[in-house]
């Protein structure tokens, strides 16, 4: 006679018709911040800067799975805006060859709203999706959110000018495209981590267990029958 152990590996929860739970990786907020002065206050690329590049210490290990930006454009703007992920160099700057970008992806222009031409302007947080890159961060480590567009597109960022995020800070590059200099500002933004954590979804795992419980009751009920 089969132990229920053997019934239960040769049956299967799929004779049941339930299929094992799927595992779901964990994605989790890791850094947050969110201007703490004036909303309508802003910085752009494309006009004054080359790009910008907010530096972000990481607080937990796994994949960036995503960033999430306060930005707007004018309305003649019409290219798109590069957002990448960089190391940072000698001094604590962030590297400033975007081809040196650990992962860089596009924010197409028709994603970004316009900005109004009065305030409220009306920042709302944009999610860039950084999956495909597959950067690998670990806790403690210190990497930047670089922004740049083509000269004259003009994208603006939810901007905080009190050095209220701890964990880094906001640098600008000039139109030469050198070394980036610090400022005592910060972009509004959210990072997103992968922890690659699995945990069952919580439905299926009830009927896994609701299906366990039934062929463990039909095995004693055998046993019994067997026996009498």
């Amino acid at each position: 006679m089969k132990t229920l152990h053997a019934l239960l590996l040769s049956l299967g929860v799929t004779a049941l018709g339930i299929a094992a739970p799927a595992p779901a990786s964990a994605t989790v907020v890791d850094q947050q911040f969110t201007t703490t002065g004036p909303v309508d206050s802003n910085t752009a690329t494309g006009v004054t800067f080359a790009a910008m590049a907010q530096t972000f210490t990481v607080g937990v290990t796994g994949l960036l799975a995503a960033v999430e930006l306060y930005v707007l454009r004018t309305g003649g703007t019409t290219g798109d805006l590069t957002v990448d992920i960089r190391g940072l160099v000698s001094g604590g700057a962030p590297e400033p060859l975007a081809a040196n970008a650990l992962g860089s992806t596009t924010l197409a222009n028709a994603d970004v709203p316009v900005r109004p031409s009065t305030t409220p302007y009306g920042f709302a947080p944009i999610l860039i999706d950084l999956t495909a890159a597959n950067i690998a961060v670990t806790a403690g480590q210190i990497l930047a959110i670089g922004v740049s567009s083509a000269a004259g597109e003009f994208f603006v960022f939810q901007t905080d000018y009190s050095n209220g995020y701890a964990g880094g800070g906001l640098w600008t590059q000039s139109s030469d495209g050198l070394a980036f200099s610090p400022t005592t500002s910060d972009f509004s933004f959210t990072t997103y981590v992968n922890t690659g954590t699995s945990v069952p979804e919580p439905g299926t795992l009830g009927l896994l267990v609701v299906g366990l419980t039934g062929l463990g009751w039909a095995h004693r009920r055998r046993g019994r029958a067997a026996r009498a």
